[in-house]
């Protein structure tokens, strides 16, 4: 158990990191389409709309994939069941991702929630692949095996 969550909680920096590139991938073909001073993304920020991103991924993480990936690694060591979960998953949180911060402009720009749920899925395709990686090598995150 103590493996299981200390690799639990090294996938921690991974998924923050990835958040930061599917949510600057999504703001990179949505979000630069919204031409409209109401709307606050990359254009307007710059690096403050990064550490949005970076900061929403490391609070997330502890109440969406940790105790999934916990669960993951308890109960299978199949590499497909982690793809499938977790872009699955992050479909649906790249999905949740475009109507909230997108919605007011989606008709007007013709903006497309599908480009969210590809590039946030394509992230959980990476943190899976990841995952299993790390799970299954513990010599490659700790230097050491057990």
């Amino acid at each position: 158990m103590k493996r299981i969550l200390r690799h639990s909680l090294i996938m921690w920096i991974p998924f923050a990191l990835l958040c930061l590139g599917a949510g600057f991938a999504v703001e990179l073909v949505e979000g630069s389409e919204v031409a409209t001073t109401r709307y606050t993304g990359f254009q307007n920020i710059g690096t403050g709309f990064l550490l949005m991103i970076w900061f929403t991924g490391v609070l997330a993480y502890p109440v969406t994939f940790l105790p999934l990936t916990l669960l993951i690694s308890r109960i299978t060591n199949r590499r497909m069941i982690r793809i499938v979960t977790y872009a699955f998953i992050s479909g649906l949180g790249g999905w949740w991702y475009f109507n909230g911060a997108y919605d007011p402009f989606i008709e007007q720009y013709g903006l497309n929630s599908m480009s969210a749920v590809v590039c946030v899925g394509a992230a959980g395709i990476l943190y899976a692949l990841l995952d299993h990686y790390l799970f299954n090598h513990p010599k490659a995150f700790r230097g050491e095996g057990e």
